[in-house]
This record gives structure tokens, C-alpha cells and sequence, in this order.
């Protein structure tokens, strides 16, 4: 009975190592995909059917968070709003007047998410997106940055 139990332990250790070194790597790979995001007909590309996406045009309310309105000009607060994403360890890439792209790896396992912010001067409004690149679920994480990021800006008084 104590070599059975033994052989046991063994086998689960193993198989949560293998199962921990899986994950890590798929955390490592998550950075050579290519999302392929951007603007597309004027909006952000919409979130696919995984529940590893947030965004403020997402059809599922579950997923979706809030657009925000603008009223001063945006040269003047885009520096602090890159801070606000600066602040929060999303790494900025890509910078226009109109689009705002960035990473968030997360610390332990690597695993990378894309973040979007679409100025639209006609609405005066920003969209959001955010999404993991690799997984299925992402248990509420883009969701909850996005609230972040929304709560601090609101905090600029655009």
C-alpha cells in the first residue's frame, strides 16, 4: 500500500510539473502570435466568441464595458491617458492620433493581452478592447482592466 501511494505522489508531481510547464509555455508563445488588431471601417475589430475578450462594442453585456465621452482637446490628455496605460504595465506600440495599442504580459506566466483605445473625433468618444491572445477563458481579466483604465481616465474630467 505505502509503494502504491508513493508511485502516486510521484505520478501527480509529475503531471502537475508537466502541466505547469505547459502552461508557462504557452505563455512564452502567446508573444509570437499577431493579433492582427487595429481599426477596421472605423471601428475596433470585434471580440470573437471566446470569453477571453472585453470590449466596448462587445455584443454580450457580460463583456462589455462603457464608452467613454470627450469634450477637451484630446493632445492635451492623450499624454496623460498613455501614463494612465503606463501605469497600469501596458506597454505601448503603437501611438496615433486616432488608436492607441498596447501589451499587458502578465507576471509569472508571460501570457500576453492586447489593449485598444479608438479615439473617434466625430463622437468624441474612446472604445475599448482587450483581449488575451492564447486560452479560452480569461476569468474576468480584460474586463477588469478596462474598468481600470476607464476609472482613471474618468478621472482626467475629459
Amino acid at each position: 500500500m505505502v509503494g502504491f501511494l508513493k508511485i502516486s505522489a510521484i505520478t501527480m508531481s509529475v503531471l502537475v510539473l508537466v502541466f505547469l510547464y505547459r502552461f508557462k509555455k504557452m505563455g512564452i508563445e502567446s508573444e509570437g502570435i499577431d493579433p492582427k488588431l487595429g481599426v477596421e471601417n472605423g471601428v475596433l475589430k470585434p471580440c470573437g466568441d471566446k470569453p477571453n475578450c472585453s470590449s466596448s462594442t462587445h455584443k454580450d453585456e457580460k463583456f462589455r464595458v462603457e464608452v467613454l465621452k470627450y469634450s477637451q482637446d484630446l493632445a492635451l490628455v492623450r499624454p496623460m491617458i498613455e501614463k494612465i496605460l503606463n501605469d497600469l504595465e501596458i506597454t505601448i506600440l503603437q501611438s496615433e492620433s486616432n488608436y492607441l495599442y498596447g501589451i499587458h504580459k502578465s507576471k509569472f506566466w508571460g501570457f500576453v493581452d492586447d489593449v485598444e483605445l479608438q479615439f473617434n473625433a466625430n463622437t468624441k468618444e474612446i472604445h475599448f478592447r482587450s483581449a488575451s491572445r492564447v486560452g479560452y477563458s480569461d476569468l474576468g481579466v480584460n474586463k477588469k482592466r478596462l474598468t481600470k483604465i476607464i476609472e482613471e481616465i474618468k478621472l482626467l474630467k475629459l
